[in-house]
């Protein structure tokens, strides 16, 4: 695993034994607030806690860096992850595009 802060956005990037990428996640650090983002892990590795893993890092280097609140977006299927470690859905969103 790598934790690594770029500005106020940090990346926790996890790789196999082979070394390729097998999960990834980014929390953009907003005051008192982190954003999480782009959670994911590849298919290959799905169903062993990574994602669980990236998405704990992530809080915890948030709070660690003065962080006092998650936010996130969650797809429906999505959703057991962030609330099996205790998140709570607040509010639906609504799904926007925008085409100039």
């Amino acid at each position: 695993m790598a934790v690594e802060r770029v500005g106020r956005v940090l990346h926790v990037r996890v790789r196999d034994a082979a070394g390729e990428p097998a999960a990834q996640g980014q929390a953009a650090l907003l005051g008192e607030a982190a954003v999480m983002d782009r959670v994911a892990t590849v298919e290959s590795h799905r169903r062993c806690g990574l994602g669980s893993f990236v998405l704990r890092t992530l809080a915890d280097q948030a709070v660690a860096q003065g962080a006092g609140t998650g936010v996130l977006g969650a797809t429906d299927p999505g959703r057991a992850l962030y609330e099996t470690p205790g998140w709570k859905m607040h509010s639906t969103l609504a799904e926007c595009i925008y085409r100039p």
